[in-house]
């Protein structure tokens, strides 16, 4: 898989002034499905799982000619898979950055569509294996909004964090979104092509061993939906502004 240089962009000015970037950056993962042919092919990646509904397509894509499609029915489609295991703690200055590309096919279309990417941890180890207990998520989730791109900190019981607030509003729009969430110790922060949208609290997600692209929970969509880009490394991207957003 090539090295992808679809960084994060500035992370917004603020964010930057709250940090001092450490430097250099370890990718943990990266996927941008185009060494796959088809679903045989992803599934025998060592970090994918499980298939359930979802397809690789080349209808859409953020970069190269491969995505995955996250279809309007059946319900309860996802690709889902494990993460390795973190190689140094995640700190202040040297976060988890987990970003995606994902591709809004309609921002006039309501719900039900509850998509994205969610990371966190199973019980068991590994994706499937148990409960998924405690994560992040970073996507649409219509019944809370279907017109703004929503976050959530899943740690007990937290809701779901609408980005339409003052200042930090960001409604949908049609096309491919860059979606990141930066983990420090205690809070997250969710960017949608490098604004910030919301940042939340947590104090029980301190373990990370899986994730899941596609369906929040096992109700059909309302349109296609297609993921691609996926990232995953601790530090920030010393990159220089919103326009090397390489998304539109």
């Amino acid at each position: 898989m090539k090295l992808q240089t679809t960084l994060f962009c500035s992370l917004a000015a603020a964010a930057l002034a709250m940090v001092s970037v450490a430097g250099a950056q370890t990718v943990i993962l990266e996927d941008d499905f185009e060494s796959y042919s088809d679903n045989t092919a992803v599934l025998a990646a060592a970090h994918w799982d499980g298939m359930t509904n979802a397809e690789l397509s080349t209808e859409e894509a953020a970069s190269g000619t491969n995505s995955i499609k996250i279809p309007l029915n059946p319900a309860g489609s996802l690709l889902g898979g494990h993460t390795p295991v973190l190689p140094s703690e995640i700190s202040e200055t040297d976060p988890l950055v987990v970003s995606y590309a994902y591709f809004d096919a309609d921002a006039t279309a309501g719900g039900p569509l509850r998509t994205g990417l969610s990371y966190g941890h199973f019980t068991g180890g590994t994706w499937g294996a148990g409960t998924f207990d405690n994560f992040f998520a970073l996507g649409i989730h219509s019944p809370d909004s279907t017109t703004h791109y929503t976050g959530r900190v899943v740690d007990g019981g937290a809701g779901w964090s609408v980005f339409n607030e003052v200042g930090s509003e960001i409604p949908r729009a049609t096309g491919w979104r860059e979606m990141s969430m930066v983990i420090r110790p205690d809070n997250i922060e969710f960017y949608v092509d490098g604004q910030l949208g919301a940042t939340d609290n947590y104090d029980a997600v301190t373990e990370f061993n899986s994730m899941r692209l596609g369906q929040f929970a096992g109700t059909s969509n309302t349109i296609d939906v297609y993921m691609d880009d996926l990232k995953i490394q601790i530090g920030l991207d010393p990159v220089a502004s919103v326009t090397d957003w390489h998304l539109n």
